[in-house]
């Protein structure tokens, strides 16, 4: 207990003293390899224990509620960046995913913590996606359909994270304001030798086609998975083959690896 309240404190802590980093994970277009975003992936750089990855704060954060501040820094930090990105490269399409806790949504006060996001760094919103998770969108269904239907009429695009773990309900994907669906890997992993994985993925792709959405497949990790992800119907990717989440300033030298590499 003692050490669950120190590790709190220190979490309202590293707020004030702006401890915690973002990395960025690339998103490709498989069909051409194309860089179409890069999903924001928040780190602790923890005086006492170096840089800790998210499994070891986030799930506290969301308990006590600091996953809400938390929360907002991300997604201004996230936007801010990719303002930048977009300003460098020229290309306004490029997109930003950030990922959204139950605690977020339950709050009420994400339709209006977009806005004032969207409205300092004055990006596009349809180059913003959140996602959640399925567990999330299930807690209390009504809720979430009101608050995502508010963030879509402001043409921010939504995302369900790791599908096909969770509830997996079909009802939910007519019924809320989703764009993309992302495909958990350990669909992905096994996606060539697996008949189960083989035929749930292009189920998957063939339905989310069917209602207009995206599909990316997650956590690939080598050129026979990114292969057989596009064989199977799904649009985009990411994983650590086509690279680990980096710093920001990695991200505009960085080049989606050529087809069939290594």
């Amino acid at each position: 207990m003692q050490a669950r309240l120190d590790d709190e404190r220190a979490i309202r802590l590293a707020l004030d003293r702006n401890e915690f980093r973002l990395s960025y994970q690339p998103i490709v277009a498989l069909a051409d390899r194309a860089i179409i975003g890069a999903e924001a992936l928040v780190r602790w750089e923890r005086p006492d224990r170096g840089l800790v990855g998210p499994g070891t704060f986030v799930p506290l954060a969301e308990e006590t509620g600091l996953i809400v501040p938390l929360g907002e820094w991300v997604l201004v930090e996230a936007c801010e960046q990719l303002r930048r990105w977009q300003e460098a490269t020229g290309d306004r399409h490029l997109s930003m995913s950030v990922n959204v806790a139950a605690r977020q949504v339950t709050a009420g006060e994400l339709g209006a913590v977009v806005d004032r996001v969207l409205d300092c760094t004055g990006i596009d919103p349809r180059t913003l996606t959140l996602e959640v998770t399925e567990s999330t969108l299930m807690e209390n269904l009504d809720q979430s359909k009101r608050i995502l239907s508010e963030l879509t009429r402001a043409g921010v695009r939504i995302a369900i994270d790791d599908f096909g773990t969770g509830y997996s309900s079909l009802s939910y994907l007519k019924s809320l304001p989703i764009a993309t669906l992302k495909v958990d890997r350990s669909f992905i992993v096994n996606l060539a030798g697996d008949p189960y994985d083989s035929a749930i993925v292009r189920a998957v792709a063939t339905i989310a086609h069917a209602l207009n959405l995206r599909v990316v497949s997650e956590g690939v990790e080598t050129a026979d998975q990114a292969y057989e992800a596009l064989e199977h119907g799904c649009d985009w990717a990411q994983g650590y083959y086509f690279a680990r989440p980096m710093a920001a300033e990695e991200l505009l030298i960085w080049s989606v690896p050529a087809s069939g590499s290594t």
